[in-house]
């Protein structure tokens, strides 16, 4: 595995001075892990870590390791060794140490790194602990060179990691209370099983580390602050397993304390009278539509009536999606991790390692999905519990936060991440913490993408597969479709003759438009009867149309006159101009005489001055802006019909706009009327 001693100094990268630069690589999923030491105790400091540009690596797949002193020289030591392992590495699989022996012009040692490996490196052999540098490996975008030669692709890239030897230093630690104490010295973390445990918490400390693994022997890799609320989801002895902030890592317990119930699991029932009441013996979808409504109803009712919609499509979807619950028992909101999501927004670009950890079924995608935290270990399923939906996200978090976010749908209305900007928020973080700290920030969305997606029609006429294929995909449209179809017919069922009444008057306050009446009680016109329905579609249609015709042939009534009044003025000015070179003609001929001559001159001067006086230009142009004008009176009436969305206000809308055109279109022609007179009009002689 290591290379030749005649490789060329060119090929391989620059020994870095002393100066620590600490870990230039983070972003590509590189960790260091603290050493376990004493404080004041010599250990082995990872103080650079950075990848290759392409330029200095020349498409190697490599570890470069150097390790120097506390003066920044190198060391020589011929018992130090390059120590390694690789995820998923099995016991019969060797991995013998490398030694540091290369010359002064290259770095100490080396490793290679073959596809598929995720590798940990350290140093050993001369009795010292030493930080560990994980998450190495060549699983990366291309690079190409600027100069044109060889670059870093996929799987050719290198990593240069320095060691330098230190003494351990007493970390501190700021607790509750403000007052700071020496964090306790690290001591080896004993081998231990991570024991599931599910339930929200809340930082105690004024400032907290969260770290990469259970210990204080393991870096850091940020902060957490007084207030911040945590999820844990499993514990190591005396550290809890937390996801924050969408980041992952260990804490210790002693800094955190279960949550208080919060806003975010408050209820917002309806009024005491149009709460519902089921008996004992219930069926489980009786009383899952009922809690729905019991727990949310005043939003619900809320955002329905904002978009002139049955508040009871929002009891079924949220039932269909979630039971109607926006938060599980601990606190986390529910939520479903999709394997083949997570693959579109980062699979597809890490490919051997998602493999690796996530499958998913090739032609129906939304089934088949299994993950697994060792690669080598055995299959799991997904969506058992919503303990193993958060496991898995909390993993696929760890490999890329945005597109783990992406991947799962949120709360009671189960919307899917990456559908964040539809619903107004700027990023999928934002749109995960509203809807962790509040149910009113997911019901309130569930309203939005129904509008924003242009379903407030479809719910109105109750097409459910269509709202299924926009809301849940189209390969799952119609198995949605009669589950939405069914809780809303349970809610109906039992929502009582209060909420009956309330949604009556509700309905009554909305003024719709015209469309016949189903007849068949609680089916739609396009359910019970889709041939009535379709008739009246063609009528609505064919109204449109006939609108369309009209404005045509009130166009022509304006643009036949202006036709008409081209070719008149047309012929006129011919005339005069041809009965004035007839005239010249005949005075020129000594035998034309004087009568035809002064007969075909008076024409010409007769046509000319009824041409000047009645100024046929000055009629054009005006008829032109008239016909400009009715355009322009007709786009916007039918512009804001379209946009009469709100159904409280439609028929206030169809009023003002219907007597705005009419205002209009009679200024036009009083206008009309008024230029038209005031056009000298000679007898014979139209005016324009």
């Amino acid at each position: 595995m290591t290379k030749t001693r005649s490789r060329k100094a060119t090929n391989s990268p620059a020994v870095r001075a002393a100066t620590p630069a600490g870990n230039q690589a983070a972003h590509m999923g590189v960790r260091i892990q603290e050493a376990t030491a004493a404080p004041g105790a010599d250990y082995w400091k990872a103080v650079n870590v950075r990848h290759l540009p392409p330029e200095e690596n020349r498409g190697k797949h490599h570890i470069y390791v150097d390790a120097i002193d506390e003066g920044g020289q190198r060391v020589r030591n011929p018992e130090l060794r390059i120590a390694y392992t690789w995820e998923g590495r099995r016991d019969d699989e060797a991995a013998p140490p490398k030694p540091l022996d290369k010359p002064d012009n290259e770095p100490a040692g080396n490793l290679d790194v073959y596809k598929g490996q995720i590798i940990t490196a350290w140093l050993q052999g001369d009795g010292l602990p030493s930080d560990r540098v994980t998450g190495l490996h060549t699983d990366h975008e291309d690079q190409p060179a600027a100069d044109g030669g060889n670059g870093n692709t996929r799987f050719h890239h290198s990593f240069h990691l320095t060691f330098q030897r230190a003494k351990k230093a007493a970390t501190p630690v700021v607790v509750g209370g403000g007052e700071s104490k020496p964090e306790p010295a690290p001591r080896p973390t004993q081998p231990g099983v991570l024991v599931p445990e599910q339930w929200a918490g809340v930082v105690t400390a004024t400032q907290l580390n969260l770290r990469l693994g259970p210990g204080t022997e393991h870096v850091q890799i940020g902060s957490l602050f007084q207030g911040d609320p945590v999820t844990v989801t499993g514990r190591v002895g005396d550290w809890l397993s937390v996801l924050a902030g969408g980041q992952q890592g260990f804490v210790h317990t002693h800094y955190v304390q279960r949550a208080e119930p919060s806003a975010g699991a408050a209820l917002y029932p309806p009024p005491a009278d149009q709460q519902i009441t089921l008996p004992s013996n219930a069926d489980p979808t009786k009383r899952a539509v009922a809690a729905a409504w019991n727990n949310y109803g005043a939003l619900l009712v809320q955002h329905a009536a904002e978009l002139g919609i049955d508040p009871g499509i929002a009891v079924a979807v949220m039932v269909a999606e979630s039971r109607g619950e926006p938060f599980a028992a601990d606190g986390r909101m529910v939520i479903r991790f999709e394997n083949h999501i997570f693959y579109h927004y980062w699979g597809k670009e890490s490919e051997a390692r998602f493999r690796q950890h996530f499958t998913f079924d090739a032609t129906t995608n939304h089934q088949g999905h299994q993950w697994r935290a060792d690669p080598n270990g055995p299959w799991q399923p997904c969506h058992t519990s919503q303990a193993t939906e958060w496991q898995v996200f909390a993993f696929a978090s760890r490999l890329d936060e945005r597109a783990a976010m992406y991947a799962i749908s949120m709360g009671a209305p189960q919307i899917m991440g990456f559908n964040h900007r539809a619903i107004g928020y700027e990023t999928v973080q934002q749109m995960f913490h509203a809807f962790q700290s509040d149910v009113r920030n997911q019901i309130a969305s569930l309203f939005r993408f129904i509008a924003v997606n242009g379903l407030v029609d479809v719910v109105r006429r109750g097409d459910y597969v269509a709202f299924a294929r926009v809301y849940n995909g189209p390969g799952q449209a119609e198995s949605y479709a009669r589950l939405i179809r069914d809780y809303q017919a349970a809610f109906e069922g039992v929502r009582g003759p209060a909420v009956a009444r309330a949604l009556a008057a509700a309905e009554e306050a909305i003024p719709r438009m015209p469309m016949p009446p189903s007849p068949v009680p609680g089916k739609t016109l396009a359910e019970a009867d889709p041939q009535i329905y379709e008739a009246w579609r063609n009528h609505i249609i064919q109204g449109f149309e006939n609108n369309q015709i009209l404005f045509r042939r009130t166009l022509n009534g304006f643009l036949h006159p202006y036709w008409i009044t081209v070719i008149m003025y047309g012929l006129l000015f011919g005339v005069g101009l041809i009965s004035f070179v007839v005239a010249i003609v005949l005075a020129v001929r000594p035998d034309s005489g004087v009568g035809p001559t002064a007969i075909f001159g008076g024409l010409s001067v007769v046509a000319f001055l009824t041409f000047f006086l009645s100024r046929p230009l000055q009629a054009l142009e005006e008829n032109l802006q008239f016909i400009t004008w009715l355009g322009i009176v007709y786009n916007t009436y039918w512009t804001r019909l379209v946009y009469l969305q709100d159904l409280n206000t439609v028929q206030d809308g169809l009023s003002d706009a219907s007597d705005d055109a009419v205002e209009h279109l009679k200024a036009l022609i009083d206008k009309h009327g008024e230029r038209s007179q005031n056009r000298p009009n000679f007898p014979g002689v139209g005016g324009g």
